[in-house]
């Protein structure tokens, strides 16, 4: 199948793909093949009619996994072009405001977003967040991808253990879960190992009995989690201006290691990260067991307590009402505040 398109007399490398393991191809016609031959997976892209056809016939990875990375990049620039900034962030909403979750690889992103769904909080995003300016608030948006959870945060909500070690109840393909190496161990071992389910927000908020996932919720502060994994009871510290800037200009989304198969040619966002950075700003090491925070009754109560909600978005605030659930948001919903 990739043969023939590798063979098009039509068809040249394009160089921004070649480098990163992948081809990109321009018909005389103006259609476009962005091909992964080493997958046998192929976009064919119509530029003029905006359409495409997707090609599968990999063995090694599932049609839903490899579309959904290549929709990325398109997603993100379209997000850019509304005033949208992605950042490497989750994020969790009650009726008081947002908090976005923003900390480094390992740092326990997941993890936090997790406990603080068993205590009444709404998912809004895990992994990618969208943050916008809208009139006096900015308010953050999901990403629509699928929840990439270890081991070890899933063996710490009984409700998720339960779906090791044959996941066949979830909807996604576990790409990232090995049958055979969880079998290989004691369910004692299985929180040490590096596997990793697959969830859709709504089947993650509905085992951890939580509100339904949300977007487009004003943000009230920012939160650093710092995961123990040793039994400490959980403690709250402010971050100073300085090191949440630097945090915040850290983890955004940028496009430099996606080529520009759509040819849209968008110049990157540049964040407002001067005022985001003005917000309440704290650092929460925590130690989760069996599903909440080991120290804190009401964990959220003291953030937002932390965080001075009367400088920012209150219970009785008639913005937060304006916030959609998951269901009904769609990239479009970007340009609209």
């Amino acid at each position: 199948m990739t043969r023939h398109f590798i063979e098009h007399e039509h068809c040249t490398p394009h160089d921004d793909i070649g480098q990163k393991g992948g081809y990109r191809f321009t018909y005389g016609d103006r259609k476009t093949v962005v091909l992964d031959p080493f997958e046998g997976i192929a976009f064919h892209l119509d530029l003029a009619e905006r359409r495409f056809h997707f090609i599968h016939s990999s063995r090694t990875r599932w049609p839903s996994i490899q579309f959904g990375d290549m929709v990325f990049e398109p997603l993100m620039r379209s997000a850019q072009r509304n005033g949208g900034v992605g950042f490497h962030s989750g994020a969790i909403s009650t009726e008081r405001g947002a908090i976005l979750i923003v900390g480094y690889g390992g740092e326990g992103k997941t993890t936090l977003v997790s406990g603080l769904m068993r205590e009444g909080a709404a998912f809004v995003s895990n992994e990618r967040s969208f943050v916008k300016k809208c009139s006096s608030n900015f308010k953050v948006f999901c990403f629509p991808d699928w929840i990439n959870i270890g081991l070890g945060t899933v063996m710490q909500h009984p409700e998720m253990a339960r779906l090791l070690p044959f996941p066949d109840s979830i909807s996604l393909p576990q790409r990232r879960f090995s049958y055979g190496r969880v079998l290989e161990h004691e369910p004692s071992e299985w929180a040490d190992l590096s596997d990793k389910i697959a969830l859709l927000s709504d089947e993650f908020s509905s085992i951890l009995n939580a509100p339904p996932p949300q977007s487009g919720v004003p943000i009230v502060g920012i939160l650093r989690p710092k995961v123990s994994y040793k039994p400490v009871d959980a403690k709250l510290s402010p971050i100073e201006k300085p090191d949440l800037y630097r945090l915040l200009d850290g983890n955004v989304l940028t496009m430099s290691n996606y080529p520009d198969w759509m040819r849209w040619n968008t110049r990157e966002t540049q964040p407002d990260i001067k005022s985001l950075s003005k917000f309440p700003a704290l650092q929460l090491k925590f130690h989760l067991e069996y599903g909440h925070i080991q120290g804190k009754t009401n964990i959220l109560e003291e953030i937002y307590d932390a965080f001075e909600c009367k400088h920012g978005p209150s219970k009785n605030n008639p913005a937060l009402h304006e916030s959609d659930t998951l269901s009904k948001v769609v990239p479009q919903e970007l340009g609209v505040c």
